[in-house]
């Protein structure tokens, strides 16, 4: 987190070549303090269980849980972890790598991500503060999931 404050967060976009470095407040678990609307889970799947007390801490009684890794019973496995949580459905579809503690590689421009719930789910409103400017240009409502896509 302290790298990335420092220094912000480097995209390297290798189709286009273009470099661009975003400014990220990054904080630790141990540092953060607040109440967050929505928070994206981005680890590999074996590390799911690490992350259950840091959600469990900070999730509030609106706060969305959106896991975003590889398995096909994330949400499910999650609910069972924390059930007073709100789980969205999330899947995305980036290709890229980390270079550095600071640096990322797009290897292709375009990012996918799906977010939806079951069918007979409600699917819960994420309010608008939630959202960044940029985030919110590129965010298509279909009847029952988001898409986010190319942001």
């Amino acid at each position: 987190a302290r790298a990335i404050r420092a220094a912000g967060l480097s995209l390297f976009e290798e189709q286009t070549g273009t470099s661009t470095v975003l400014p990220i407040d990054a904080q630790s678990s141990e540092d953060y303090r607040g109440t967050p609307d929505v928070i994206f889970v981005c680890v590999k799947c074996y590390s799911l269980p690490d992350t259950v007390p840091f959600l469990s801490r900070f999730c509030g009684k609106g706060t969305l849980i959106i896991p975003l890794l590889n398995g096909l019973d994330i949400a499910e496995r999650l609910q069972c972890m924390i059930p007073a949580a709100h789980i969205v459905l999330g899947s995305i579809s980036v290709f890229s790598r980390r270079d550095s503690l600071t640096q990322i590689t797009l290897s292709k421009s375009e990012i996918r991500v799906m977010l939806g719930a079951e069918a007979d789910a409600p699917f819960p409103h994420i309010p608008k503060s939630s959202c960044s400017k940029s985030l919110s240009k590129c965010l298509h409502v279909p009847p029952s999931a988001y898409c986010i896509t190319q942001c």
